[in-house]
């Protein structure tokens, strides 16, 4: 019998990808995704398919969500589990851009009061 394990990874890695794709494509475009709990629950599951163009999406997601002001900090509160995913996936994808990119969002983070992004990885 033939092993279809990878080939259902393989899958599944191909998905998530078009799914990061289609979610960086929806923000270009001027989507408010921010504020949707469900992007950030999703984002964090596809982060590990591609973890650089996750943590460009995340970058995108949370300027638009500090643009929104107050309301925009709250959506943090309430997904920070999901958004550390998102940048430990990163960070421990080990590629330049994706960290630095991770480390960015981070910071930012961090210096809008969000003092648990500190000292990830």
């Amino acid at each position: 019998m033939p092993d279809t394990t990878s080939l259902g990874g393989s899958s599944r890695a191909s998905c998530d990808r078009r799914a990061l794709e289609r979610l960086s494509e929806s923000i270009l475009l001027g989507a408010d995704v921010g504020r949707t709990h469900a992007v950030a629950e999703r984002l964090a599951e596809v982060a590990p398919a591609d973890p650089l163009l996750a943590a460009e999406c995340l970058q995108k997601i949370i300027s638009g969500l500090f643009s929104a002001g107050s309301q925009g900090c709250w959506t943090i509160l309430g997904v920070d589990d999901h958004l550390r995913d998102v940048l430990s996936a990163a960070i421990d994808s080990g590629g330049e851009a994706a960290v630095r990119t991770a480390w960015e969002v981070a910071n930012v983070l961090v210096a809008n009061e969000f003092a648990g992004f500190e000292g990830l990885g």
